[in-house]
């Protein structure tokens, strides 16, 4: 069972692994600790930015490493007020949060950002000429992979965390990584999903003839 709710205390998250749930995953959304206010007043109001650090060492402790998942939104840090000027100051920033996370035992994966109308961000006209480029994406990407590879996370990852995350992130590279360890992601996921849930290993087999 995987869940993805706000912040808690460690006696909260304990009451939850005693109920079932194997998985873990808060939306922290940017890692830049000078933009976090700005982007997410409500969690740095409720919570704060140093809570949800401390968030993640306590699920960390209570559901183990590779069990644990953080959310951000790429790109958000080039839309807001006071944010990064360059596509490349967003990416070092998020690649830094990327790392933190996966040294810490926290699987680190993004949304891409979307400028919604009503929005703030989105209602914004100047902010449709500030999408990251392809390259944010791809080297964001790039960079957490090699984090993934130097701190042997793949092996660690909880299947049901990826199986509950990877849907809602069409530019999460991890695949390249569960490619190098198992082959294919449909075989890699075989003992966790029921076969005829399995629609990946079913199209990848189908690929193959």
């Amino acid at each position: 069972l995987a869940i993805r709710p706000q912040p808690m205390g460690r006696k909260d998250m304990l009451r939850l692994k005693e109920a079932g749930v194997d998985s873990f995953t808060m939306q922290m959304e940017v890692w830049d600790p000078r933009l976090f206010e700005e982007v997410c007043p409500g969690k740095a109001k409720s919570r704060g930015r140093d809570g949800y650090i401390e968030a993640f060492h306590a699920a960390v402790d209570v559901f183990g490493a590779g069990s644990v998942g953080c959310n951000f939104v790429g790109g958000v840090t080039l839309v807001a007020a006071g944010g990064h000027k360059t596509w490349q100051e967003a990416r070092d920033s998020h690649a830094e949060g990327d790392r933190w996370m996966t040294k810490n035992g926290v699987w680190s994966i993004y949304t891409p950002l979307r400028l919604q109308p009503g929005s703030i961000y989105g209602d914004v006209p100047a902010n449709q000429n500030k999408y990251p480029p392809t390259e944010f994406y791809l080297e964001v990407n790039l960079a957490n992979h090699q984090a993934m590879k130097e701190y042997g996370f793949y092996q660690k990852l909880n299947k049901f965390t990826w199986c509950a995350m990877d849907c809602m992130d069409v530019n999460y590279s991890g695949e390249i990584g569960m490619l190098e360890l198992a082959g294919n992601i449909g075989n890699w996921l075989s003992d966790a999903v029921p076969d005829e849930a399995n629609w990946l290993a079913k199209f990848i087999s189908s690929m193959n003839k």
